[in-house]
């Protein structure tokens, strides 16, 4: 009796084994396709970050910004998200060689009078000298 009982264990188990085997393909590759995240538009002109910041790193692939890039990136600057500004500026800053003391980070006040700057540069009024990027004070060194 010990022995048949082995055997039935083992006839059970050999049964189960394809259909096990194919319920975990099958679990896979629903898995699989449930986990892939839809596609992301690369849009500069998107309101959504995640749409946004793709499409302004796109934006300076290795060549010309147009007029109307231009002006999107500079509209950016007053973007609510710091990831927007950041990439808005920084594509800015590689297309023009200008800075115009503007730091993505500062709050909404301090950073208006660079952005004013950047939209009367973008209007054709722009400042004969661009004012300095804002940067750390030297720390003076001890004689």
């Amino acid at each position: 009796m010990g022995q048949r009982r082995g055997t039935t264990c083992q006839h059970n188990t050999a049964r189960r084994l394809p259909r096990l085997g194919a319920g975990l393909v099958v679990f896979t590759w629903l898995a699989a396709l449930g986990c892939t995240a839809p596609p992301v538009d690369h849009d500069l002109y998107a309101r959504e970050t995640v749409e946004k910041v793709p499409g302004i790193v796109n934006a300076d692939d290795d060549r010309r910004l147009s007029d109307a890039e231009m002006g999107e990136l500079v509209r950016s600057l007053d973007h609510s998200d710091p990831a927007v500004r950041f990439f808005a500026h920084r594509t800015l800053q590689d297309a023009t060689g200008q800075d115009f003391g503007y730091v993505y980070y500062r709050d909404a006040r301090e950073r208006r009078a660079a952005a004013d700057r950047w939209r009367a540069w973008y209007n054709g009024d722009s400042p004969a000298e661009p004012a300095a990027p804002a940067t750390q004070p030297a720390v003076s060194a001890a004689p």
